[in-house]
């Protein structure tokens, strides 16, 4: 559809449906990096870890040669950035989520993320969001 012919309705859904794609493919990838580390991201504390981590060890990388890239050490530190890059990231896209479109939106679209991620294979926390938490429902 021409966008010169879609209503203002068509506009907003189109924005809330990118809004859900952009968040699912970036759990997507939030997960498969956690699993390729071997690492859980079910509880805050685990996902905290992660950021920590890298955060500690991003200087002593800073310093590492560019080939180390290419050995297992060096693809684990990579993965373990580009993870750490990944959960900020997602979390400023929720804040903006929650700021632009409201708490009950972003709850819906959150849902959705999940959702998705249930089906194509992924366990529930996998890409460390909890929704329960993330909303204080008990």
């Amino acid at each position: 559809m021409p966008i010169e012919t879609m209503t203002e309705k068509d506009l907003q859904d189109l924005h809330l449906h990118r809004m859900v794609e952009s968040l699912e493919a970036i759990n997507t990838r939030i997960a498969r990096l956690a699993i390729a580390l071997k690492l859980s991201l079910e509880k805050e504390s685990e996902v905290q870890h992660v950021l920590n981590q890298a955060t500690e060890s991003g200087q002593a990388h800073q310093a590492a040669p560019a080939h180390l890239g290419s050995s297992p050490n060096g693809r684990a530190t990579h993965n373990r950035e580009e993870l750490r890059g990944l959960l900020v990231l997602r979390y400023q896209m929720e804040t903006h989520y929650m700021n632009e479109v409201g708490v009950q939106v972003t709850r819906q679209i959150l849902k959705s993320v999940q959702e998705h991620m249930t089906r194509i294979g992924f366990k529930p926390g996998a890409e460390g969001v909890n929704l329960h938490r993330l909303f204080n429902e008990h």
